[in-house]
């Protein structure tokens, strides 16, 4: 099964692969983590996430305290606006959950794209112009 091209939920739409979150077509800016945060959310939706899990999966490489993760959620709250409290909501001594309705956004199948035709490039004089330049060079070293 493949991924969906993005997400919406409310006004928002969530891009995974541009890493954009958008409301209404105007981009909202969004630390990588809180981005990272915020995809698994969506993805996981409807489903409490425990901290513990949340900190592997967005800190694999790195200890990290609680309190970066509870920083993240804050972040994300503020950058969803009025309902990003209602939307994320806390699991009091498990962790955190996705409560926005969530539409799957898939891209048609469809037939490519042409290619755009790049002109070529006539590299001819160029070429012949750096050839005797090396020649002369050459001649000039030998003396």
């Amino acid at each position: 099964m493949s991924r969906p091209a993005a997400y919406e939920f409310g006004d928002y739409r969530l891009d995974p692969l541009a890493r954009v979150l958008s409301l209404r077509e105007q981009p909202i800016a969004l630390a990588p983590k809180s981005f990272d945060l915020l995809r698994l959310m969506v993805e996981r939706r409807g489903r409490v996430l425990e901290r513990q899990e949340l900190i592997r999966e967005l800190w694999p490489d790195t200890i990290v305290e609680e309190a970066n993760l509870t920083f993240q959620v804050s972040t994300l709250r503020k950058a969803l606006g009025e309902d990003g409290s209602k939307w994320i909501e806390t699991v009091p001594k498990h962790g955190y959950r996705f409560t926005a309705p969530v539409r799957e956004v898939r891209e048609a199948a469809g037939p490519a794209a042409p290619a755009a035709k790049v002109p070529a490039r006539r590299t001819g004089p160029l070429v012949a112009i750096v050839l005797v330049a090396v020649v002369a060079l050459a001649a000039l070293a030998a003396i």
